[in-house]
């Protein structure tokens, strides 16, 4: 009798921030490579593919903004940068509350004015394109709403 394939999910930015939550999640326990194939093998997916999933989301010099800096107003949890084959990047919370994703160019840009306008010091003279990765020093967090624009800043008392 021939046995059956599973049926895999399509690849969508919320099953990659799934993907990437459950195989960091499980890292804490059993350690990166580990994590990588029970994931992988839970999600019906090459460990290959979980690995450069969660390379990519955290990979720090591909991040528009700093890691670990935006978190989604819905779920309050931290958002991280996915790309899906294809496709362009995108921000998403992981694991994903269901939230569309959002482009990383209209949260760096926002970023950026709100840095440039307030704490231009902070920035590189000649180099206001990299003011949004300026932004760990005096941003605390921020919670991006339904689109990229739509942000709320919580600022540090006292910058790094």
């Amino acid at each position: 009798m021939p046995t059956r394939t599973p049926v895999l999910a399509a690849w969508t930015p919320a099953l990659v921030a799934e993907v990437v939550a459950a195989a960091l999640e499980h890292a804490t326990v059993d350690g990166l490579h580990r994590a990588f194939r029970d994931v992988a093998r839970s999600c019906g997916l090459s460990p290959a593919t979980v690995e450069e999933w969660v390379a990519r989301a955290r990979a720090v010099q591909a991040a528009p903004v700093p890691p670990d800096l935006l978190a989604c107003h819905t779920c309050a949890r931290s958002m991280i940068l996915i790309q899906l084959p294809g496709c362009g990047w995108a921000y998403l919370c992981a694991p994903s509350c269901g939230r569309t994703p959002v482009p990383p160019d209209e949260i760096r840009d926002a970023v950026a004015a709100v840095i440039l306008h307030r704490t231009p010091h902070l920035v590189p003279p000649g180099m206001p394109t990299q003011a949004a990765s300026c932004a760990l020093g005096p941003i605390h967090r921020v919670t991006v709403g339904a689109t990229g624009t739509d942000l709320h800043i919580t600022w540090r008392a006292v910058s790094r």
